[in-house]
């Protein structure tokens, strides 16, 4: 599966691969996609199980 995490900012008018960023908004989106690698890190495993479960009607 593909996870889009948008890190842009309204006022943007650009959208290319050479597409600016304010700072703000670059640290931002690194925080962000840090905090969500670090939980399925910890959390993974126990996310999977319970969507395995979901899926075969177990909740």
């Amino acid at each position: 599966p593909t996870l889009w995490v948008p890190h842009s900012y309204p006022a943007c008018g650009q959208h290319g691969v050479n597409e600016h960023m304010l700072t703000s908004v670059a640290r931002e989106g690194l925080a962000i996609m840090t905090r969500l690698f670090w939980q399925l890190g910890e959390e993974g495993e126990q996310l999977m199980s319970r969507h395995h479960q979901w899926r075969r009607g177990e909740q």
